[in-house]
C-alpha cells in the first residue's frame, strides 16, 4: 500500500431541498430563529422518495 494514490474525488448531492420553514411545519413548531441563528443551518438536502444512497454515489 506504499504507492496508493488519491487520483480523484466527487460530491454529489440530492436535487431536494429541506428548508427549516418546511421542518417547522413537519414538527409543528417554529424552529426556524433557533437553527438559523444558534445552528447556521438555513437548508439541508435529503433524498426524494424515489431516490436511494446509490443514486447519489
Amino acid at each position: 500500500m506504499r504507492n496508493a494514490k488519491i487520483i480523484g474525488t466527487g460530491v454529489s448531492v440530492p436535487d431536494k431541498v429541506l428548508t427549516n420553514d418546511d421542518l417547522s411545519r413537519i414538527l409543528g413548531e417554529d424552529i426556524t430563529d433557533f437553527v438559523t441563528n444558534n445552528l447556521g443551518i438555513l437548508e439541508r438536502r435529503v433524498l426524494a422518495d424515489n431516490e436511494s444512497t446509490a443514486d447519489i454515489a
